[in-house]
């Protein structure tokens, strides 16, 4: 309070006491708001002056010829100004007390107002706009003196005398109380006011009240009687709710334990019940385990002992029945920091309801607005901590904001007021201290709070290192406590008696006491250990079981259904996205950018050539390269726009929660998103590709692979994002994710010179089969080989003449060769002969029954006399037999070549002439692609494994071996089986890409792969 307020108000008080006639009492009502409302610890000052102002208002008075026994009008008209100035400095509960001083200062001996002044009291309180009922409800209370108690409603009685049981108010009965303390409830401000009738001393925290004298009643305020027991706010408080019991909640924690997976215990046995209309503070050292238990008591975790029971229902097993009665506000923000306030709560809104319709939400979420105080900056945008948009006390509010919404019945905070300024802080405790009043159970961890918050807590329960709980009960009466059990002097003292304040540090100062050595230095050992404290909570403390009041139920709310939660999660998170420009802008032009620098950097051409040196897409020797670089950057670009979605949004899934939202709408949202940015990003890319380096087909099929590899970059980065529990951690990943991709791609290195023990035959390795690169590039490079223009009516007859050519050209010489070093040897005594003969009889018997299934018509039917012991006629049989194959697949090769050189025939015409036909041939068939998909670079055209002759050369002309239900298949194979359905590889291998993908998001959707690391951090942790 200002100076110049204060000396209105000593102002206001001289006129009022201007007939008071007992001096000694005036100075001590004078003294005590000094003192005890305004905190000053030397009052003399001010008392002078208010002798001064008293004087000049006697002198005036008389010498004005005023009657003695009534207010001059230039005193009314003087005490009117000074009541309009005030009330435009002062909140609604100093009016309250500055009306209630008045009211005894304007009282003579004689215990009566006379008209004029209480006509004088109902302007004052007019300006100060104070309710009518509420001024009379004043007015009456003050005015009862001893023997005539004020027996109305909203008043408790406090007595040692039965008999004295008001007739329309409240009554609580202690004992050894010489007289009556009355306590006024003010309903529509819902201040207390409180006196004391006796003729014992009773203190207000530590200062005598006067008798029959009107003091507020605050949180935190302590009775006491020379004689009875502490009478505390909350006590009170919790009095003058019981007409509100019709939704009580009752908390009951019973043999509470929580161990964590590592075995070490983070909770030890805590036993206490509370009811709703409560606001409870966990307070504690650090790694006192505030935290964990706050996690236990919501039900976050589950405790390894005890239960926690809401109305009877167990927090574990009943989580149905207890559906929005828990609300949780961690210290972390909880907010979407790229929408405004309002949008923040109103998707909070439409998640939490599924019955309310968009108005009504819009209503209940402006209400929301309206009470938190947040109107000002609602339409504004959140911001992050850093890009300071709102305040951080604006911030926590929003926070608690998004709770209140779906007004649980119980709400936990951790640390609301960490990182606010003082005032801040204050605020937000008042916010949480009228939830309570309004009938909720509120818990809030809370670390060093100043002693105006501290006295707002009905209850406090103190942690001690290692999860020891060693105090529950009055916050006031914690300091006592402590006092007690360590034997200081003023033990009963909690208050100090110039300032009323409290110091919650000396709280900790007390439990964590250090000894000290005989130097007199202080040591790390304390004198009273955790597990002490501990037994003397035990001991001392024990929970006072509360009984449900008949009619009071669990009120579960209904949340908003799968269609529109999946609904809301697209509209927040894209909101949030479209409001972020420069994530926007990086996610929509890097696509484009990469696609014009690498495009134009693979642009090849030889500018030494006889025909002008002009870029001709079929001689481009990148081509091949640049698919797999588009490959590589298509599943750089999925990753980076995933790999923090489902992080970012941890904490607010974690709130979410308490709503058992269904988890595969949030997924699919967010997959649905991605999905769409990846397509967007896919196409920008391959359509400026193709303008540079003229691929003047644009295929569907290959913008599909390139599609394909970018959602299955989605799905692992969101698999990531869930798992790990850093950013840096996440972005770490990338590389170490991408460069096996790049390795095993098929291009960087050539799957026959990997290492042997990776390799697997002639076939792909296993390792590289799991390889989205792999599957991609390859159908891509299919694709462009065969679906060209030019090459798509020649491919089956170029396949036909190549693989026969293939079998006469080199596999039949090979088996020749074979049966003539049999022949010339199978009579020969040394081993290397006969291990070498017994390897190409296998190789042979193969090979021709591999014919036999094939041309059954040309079958040789002593296949299985094969053997290094069979005589001369058999392999001559074979030999000839060889011969025929040799022959007829001659013929294939030259009726291929035939109807080769007919459709080509067939397109000259249709291309007009060779000329056309050529320049079709250079915009469609890349020969840098034919190279690799031919192995013509290669000189091994075949090898030897596994009693099989292998085709090396022409891959692409080459069927897959083995069964057509699903059998793995050669690199470049031009078409692969499954379950007996041809396909051609690039639509086969993007069913490939879409299982993987598939198994991705049920690897996501049961958070496989956090599970897993969990599971093998514990193991470490157990280990150490």
């Amino acid at each position: 309070m200002s100076e110049p307020l204060l000396l209105k108000l000593i102002q206001l008080f001289a006129i009022a006491s201007r007939f008071h006639s007992e001096r000694g009492r005036v100075e001590k009502i004078i003294r005590h708001f000094l003192q005890v409302q305004l905190s000053i610890g030397q009052p003399e000052r001010y008392l002078q002056v208010f002798d001064e102002y008293h004087a000049q208002n006697l002198k005036t008075g008389t010498t004005r010829g005023g009657n003695e026994d009534n207010f001059s009008v230039r005193e009314s008209s003087r005490m009117v100004l000074l009541c309009t100035q005030l009330n435009e400095e002062l909140n609604q509960g100093q009016k309250l007390n500055i009306i209630i001083i008045l009211i005894s200062l304007l009282e003579s001996e004689a215990n009566s107002l006379k008209p004029q002044e209480l006509e004088f009291l109902h302007s004052v309180g007019e300006v100060f706009n104070i309710r009518d009922s509420e001024f009379h409800q004043i007015i009456h209370f003050c005015r009862k003196k001893r023997g005539q108690d004020p027996d109305f409603k909203n008043v408790l009685i406090i007595s040692s005398n039965p008999e004295r049981k008001p007739k329309f108010g409240k009554h609580l009965l202690i004992g050894n109380l010489a007289g009556y303390i009355a306590i006024m409830k003010l309903e529509k401000s819902g201040s207390f006011h409180v006196k004391f009738s006796g003729s014992e001393n009773v203190s207000l925290n530590g200062v005598l009240m006067l008798e029959d004298e009107v003091y507020d009643f605050t949180a935190g305020d302590l009775i006491k009687s020379n004689n009875g027991f502490p009478i505390y706010y909350s006590d009170i408080l919790s009095r003058f709710m019981e007409d509100r019991q019709e939704n009580q909640i009752i908390f009951d924690v019973k043999g509470l334990e929580y161990q964590f997976p590592n075995g070490k215990k983070g909770l030890h046995t805590l036993d206490f019940s509370e009811t709703s209309g409560k606001m409870v503070g966990l307070m504690g050292a650090s790694g006192a385990g505030k935290s964990t238990l706050l996690e236990v008591l919501n039900g976050n975790l589950k405790p390894s002992a005890g239960h926690i029971k809401i109305n009877g229902l167990d927090l574990q097993a009943d989580k149905k029945k207890l559906e929005g009665v828990i609300g949780y506000v961690p210290q972390d923000d909880l907010l979407i920091e790229d929408i405004t306030v309002f949008q923040n709560l109103f998707y909070a809104a439409k998640l939490s309801f599924a019955d309310k319709s968009k108005e009504e939400l819009k209503a209940l979420v402006q209400k929301t607005v309206n009470d938190l105080g947040l109107s000002e900056i609602s339409r504004l945008r959140v911001g992050s901590p850093l890009e300071k948009i709102i305040s951080g006390g604006e911030r926590k509010r929003v926070n608690i904001g998004l709770e209140l919404l779906r007004a649980p019945g119980i709400l936990f905070l951790d640390e609301p007021t960490s990182g606010l300024s003082s005032r801040d802080s204050q605020s937000i405790i008042e916010l949480l201290k009228e939830l309570s009043l309004q009938g909720k159970l509120v818990f809030v961890v809370i670390h060093q709070p100043s002693s105006d918050i501290f006295k707002m807590f009905d209850r406090l329960l103190i942690m001690d290192t290692g999860g020891y709980p060693i105090y529950y009960g009055n916050p006031i009466e914690a300091i006592v406590y402590f006092k007690g059990k360590t034997n200081q002097l003023n033990k009963e003292h909690a208050y100090c008696y110039e300032c009323g304040h409290v110091n919650p540090e000396t709280i900790f100062d007390l439990i964590e006491a250090r000894r000290v050595t005989e130097f007199g230095k202080y040591t790390r050992e304390r004198k009273i250990q955790p597990q002490e404290w501990y037994e003397e909570f035990r001991k001392n403390f024990s929970a006072q079981k509360q009984e449900v009041v008949s009619g009071a139920s669990i009120q579960a709310i209904r949340a908003a259904d799968w269609l529109r939660q999946f609904n809301v999660f697209i509209k927040r998170d894209l909101l949030s996205k479209l409001n972020n420009r420069q994530y926007m802008a990086i996610n929509l032009l890097q696509a484009p950018l990469l696609a014009f620098l690498l495009a134009y950097i693979n642009r090849y051409y030889n500018i030494d050539k006889l025909t002008g040196g002009q870029y001709s897409f079929a001689e481009n020797d990148n081509i091949p390269v640049f698919i797999f670089i588009s490959i590589i950057v298509c599943l750089f670009l999925g990753l980076t726009v995933s790999a923090e979605e489902i992080f970012h949004d941890r904490k607010i899934l974690k709130r979410e929660k308490f709503l058992n939202l269904s988890r595969s709408s949030y997924l699919l949202s967010k997959v649905l998103i991605l999905f769409s940015l990846s397509a967007f990003q896919t196409l920008a890319f391959w359509f400026i590709s193709c303008l540079i380096l003229e691929i003047n087909e644009f295929s569907w099929i290959q913008l599909g692979l390139l599609f394909s590899a970018s959602a299955f970059a989605n799905m692992l980065g969101l698999n990531i994002s869930s798992a790990f529990n850093q950013a840096v951690t996440i972005y770490i990943l990338i590389p170490i994710l991408l460069i096996p991709q790049l390795v095993l791609g098929g291009i960087v290195i050539q799957f026959n010179k990997i290492n042997p023990e990776l390799k697997d035959n002639t076939d792909v390795p296993i390792i590289s089969e799991i390889m989205a690169s792999r599957w991609a590039y390859e159908g891509i490079m299919i694709s462009f080989f065969k679906d060209n223009k030019y090459n798509k009516t020649l491919f089956e007859t170029n396949f036909s003449k190549h693989s026969a050519d293939n079998r006469y050209i080199y596999v039949f010489p090979e088996l020749e060769a074979k049966l003539q070093y049999a022949m010339e040897y199978s009579n020969s005594g040394l081993f290397k002969h006969k291990e070498k003969i017994a390897s190409d009889f296998e190789v042979l018997r193969n090979e021709l029954n591999l014919e036999n299934s094939l041309h059954p018509a040309l079958a040789f039917n002593r296949v299985d006399d094969l053997k290094p012991a069979c005589d001369g006629k058999t392999m001559q049989a074979a030999m000839d037999y060889i011969s025929r194959l040799r022959i007829y697949y001659s013929g294939l090769s030259k009726n291929a070549s035939d109807r080769e050189s007919d459709l080509i025939g067939e397109m000259e015409k249709s291309e007009g002439g060779n000329k056309g036909l050529n320049n079709l041939r250079l915009a469609s068939h890349n020969r840098s692609i034919e190279r690799y998909l031919k192995n013509t670079d290669d000189d091994k055209k075949i090898i030897e494994t596994d009693g099989r002759i292998v085709q090396m050369a022409d891959p692409v002309f080459r069927a897959p071996d083995g069964n057509h239900i699903f059998s793995r298949a050669h690199f470049f194979s031009p078409f692969k089986y499954l379950f007996d359905i041809r396909l051609d590889t690039p639509v086969f291998n993007i069913i490939v890409l879409w299982l993987m993908t598939g198994f991705l998001y049920l690897l996501l959707w049961f958070d496989g792969l956090r599970k897993l690391i969990d599971f093998l951090s514990s193991g470490k942790s157990s280990r150490n």
